[in-house]
C-alpha cells in the first residue's frame, strides 16, 4: 500500500525507519575514506578503495578540509576554500579544466590549476577565475603541517556511520503530523494502522475504486 522508499524513511521524516541497504552500503563505504584520511598507518592506505564516483562526491559534500601540506586533499572536489569546493565555486572553469583530478598541493605548485583553465575566454571564466583565485590567495596555510578534516554532520567533527546513513535523506520533508504516533501508548499494530492512515493508504471505498481504475 506504501512504496519502499517511504517505509525506509526514518520515523521521524514519515516512514517506518527499516534500513535501506543501498544506503547503509554507501555510508559503510564512507568509513574507507575517513580512515584513509585519519589512519595512515593502515597497510592498505594509498590504494584504490572500494568507493564509485557518487561515494566521494557525497563524502567530499560531507566534509570540511583545512588545507596545510595539500597532499590529501583533491583540488576541485574537496571542501578546502572556506568549507566550499573549487568545483561548486567555478564550475564553468572546472568543466574546463583539461585534468580534474589532482591534489591541493599539486595544483598549487607553480600555479598549474591556471594552466589547466587558461586561456579564459568569457566574462563568467573571468570572474570565477578572480573570485577563486582571491579566495585561495587569503588562505592560511602551513607546508609543514598534515591537513585536517572534520565530518560536518556531527558536532565533534568525527564521521559516524549513523550520521552518514541519515543525510542521505536530507531534504526530504519531515511529515510532523506521524511523530506522535510512536509516541503513543498504544498496540504496534494500532500505531501502524494510523501511521497508514496518515498517509492516506487504508484501502477505503474510494481508495479501493482508486485502485481499480488504475491502468
Amino acid at each position: 500500500m506504501i512504496n519502499w522508499p517511504t517505509v525506509c524513511t526514518p520515523k521521524d521524516m514519515g516512514g517506518l525507519g527499516i534500513l535501506d541497504l543501498e544506503r547503509l552500503a554507501r555510508a559503510l563505504r564512507h568509513r574507507w575514506c575517513w580512515f584513509q584520511w585519519k589512519h595512515n598507518s593502515r597497510l592498505w592506505v594509498g590504494l584504490d578503495i572500494p568507493c564509485d564516483k557518487s561515494d566521494r562526491n557525497l563524502f567530499n559534500a560531507s566534509t570540511i578540509v583545512t588545507v596545510d601540506k595539500g597532499n590529501k586533499d583533491s583540488f576541485w572536489h574537496s571542501s578546502w576554500v572556506n568549507g566550499a569546493a573549487p568545483k561548486n565555486l567555478a564550475p564553468s572553469l572546472f568543466r574546463k579544466s583539461r585534468r580534474k583530478n589532482f591534489t591541493v598541493q599539486q595544483a598549487l605548485n607553480n600555479n598549474f590549476w591556471i594552466n589547466q583553465v587558461c586561456p579564459l575566454h568569457t566574462d563568467v571564466e573571468l570572474k570565477e577565475y578572480a573570485s577563486l583565485w582571491e579566495q585561495i590567495s587569503l588562505l592560511d596555510r602551513n607546508p609543514n603541517s598534515d591537513d585536517k578534516i572534520i565530518w560536518r554532520w556531527m558536532s565533534d567533527g568525527n564521521y559516524t556511520t549513523k550520521s552518514a546513513y541519515r543525510i542521505q535523506f536530507v531534504g526530504q520533508a519531515r511529515r510532523q503530523s506521524i511523530i506522535p504516533i510512536w509516541k503513543a501508548k498504544a498496540e504496534p499494530k494500532c500505531k501502524l494502522f494510523a501511521w497508514i492512515l496518515l498517509h492516506r493508504k487504508i484501502l477505503t471505498a474510494n481508495n479501493l475504486e482508486k485502485k481499480r481504475m488504475a491502468p
